[in-house]
């Protein structure tokens, strides 16, 4: 998630499949909105294309967004930004009526463009877990570059 008051990236979520080919099942793609500092009477996030990869390396878009929230639905509103992404803001009184609201962003790539910046490891360490017989190798990434999905190993000390 990219921080425009902070000019960062934060990674919030990293996950593990337990085995090769694998896949991610469902028809759904779900984000959320939440204000975690500060006190504005309204805070917003912007939300870019997305795409599933199918096992074949082919590309699917949806071909619709629906947003929502819980309590008051006058409390929020979402909206197209650019006719690209979505725009949904809370925090404040907007007149929305509605408990769901369809958005067609125009989503004109067929699949999704690789990130502008590339990134930067600060620091990088290697360890020896004796219990285990494995050799761990983290590193860290800066802030200013967004963070990549990554494939981590561990692997068996000789």
């Amino acid at each position: 998630m990219y921080s425009y008051k902070d000019s960062k990236w934060t990674l919030y979520i990293s996950f593990a499949v337990p085995g090769e080919d694998i896949p991610l099942t469902g028809r759904e793609c779900c984000a959320f909105l939440d204000r975690f500092d500060g006190d504005e009477p309204e805070y917003h996030g912007i939300y870019g294309q997305h795409f599933r990869m199918h096992k074949d390396g082919s590309w699917e878009k949806p071909k619709f967004y629906i947003a929502s929230a819980t309590g008051d639905p006058g409390s929020w509103k979402a909206e197209l930004y650019q006719g690209v992404n979505i725009k949904l803001t809370a925090g404040g009184s907007f007149g929305n009526s509605e408990e769901e609201i369809l958005l067609h962003p125009n989503q004109f790539d067929d699949k999704p463009k690789p990130a502008a910046l590339t990134p930067r490891v600060v620091s990088v360490d290697a360890h020896y877990d004796r219990e285990h017989n494995l050799i761990n190798v983290d590193w860290q990434i800066a802030e200013d570059r967004p963070p990549q999905l990554i494939r981590r190993n561990s692997s068996k000390a000789k």
